[in-house]
């Protein structure tokens, strides 16, 4: 159970480092490591190739000091001054093996001068190898980004809900404007046919006035009772209706 549960945490770590790395910050950080591991490696090719410059003067200098040495030699035997040559020449015996020492740390130190210019040169042009492909690297994943925005951007565009969204109110418009024109025909006809019956009802009084005058002419009706002379006016005779005839081709 323990195990499992370590699991499960190394495995949340793990999720939330990989999503907290920034491949471009990682690999600035990296670049700035190398560049920092060159600074150091330069500095110690300056100290080797400083100690093999120091050897060298060493040597020249032991080198001089054993012609001079043997100059003083030569100068205390014409002398007759044994004692004194029996001395110069112990310091240039001693001078002789201390020569010879620097000769051969001055042989070790050009070696590991060389080794070291050697290996400051492939590590800087390895710098400069990673730095180019770093670059490259980084100008890749800026365009991975880039391409991640615009697939987001295109999901969201393409995205179900926003399509149900629009469908119903494209609906709801479209049932909106067919009930308005439902009611603005409803309407019209409503009141095209309220004319109508006016129309029609008007018709109608005209025609039954009209029948009546006829069967007025035709003495179909009874006779209109007698009006009273005294304070009321005449009883007018209606004539009978002329009906103008026209002309034929009118």
């Amino acid at each position: 159970m323990f195990k499992r549960l370590m699991r499960v945490i190394r495995s949340w770590f793990g999720w939330a480092i990989g999503k907290a790395e920034d491949p471009e910050l990682i690999l600035n950080q990296w670049i700035e490591d190398q560049r920092a591991q060159i600074g150091k490696m330069q500095n110690d090719a300056v100290g080797v190739v400083a100690y093999e410059k120091e050897l060298q003067h060493g040597v020249e200098t032991s080198q001089n000091k054993l012609v001079e040495l043997d100059n003083q030699v030569r100068t205390a035997v014409q002398a007759g001054r044994d004692d004194l040559a029996a001395s110069l020449i112990a310091q240039k015996n001693s001078e002789q093996t201390n020569l010879t020492s620097l000769k051969a740390q001055l042989e070790k130190a050009r070696q590991q001068s060389t080794l070291v210019k050697q290996q400051l040169q492939q590590a800087q042009l390895n710098f400069q190898q990673k730095s180019n492909e770093r670059m490259q690297l980084i100008a890749e994943n800026r365009r991975a980004k880039m391409q991640e925005r615009v697939a987001q951007t295109m999901q969201s565009f393409s995205a179900s809900g926003d399509s149900d969204t629009l469908d119903r109110m494209k609906e709801k418009i479209r049932e909106r404007s067919s009930r308005a024109e439902a009611m603005i025909d409803l309407g019209t006809s409503s009141a095209q046919g309220q004319l109508a019956t006016l129309e029609q009802s008007s018709s109608n009084v005209e025609v039954q006035a009209q029948l009546l005058e006829y069967k007025k002419q035709m003495g179909l009706l009874p006779p209109t009772p007698a009006i009273d002379q005294t304070g009321s006016q005449p009883q007018k005779t209606m004539e009978p209706m002329k009906i103008e005839e026209k002309p034929p081709g009118a």
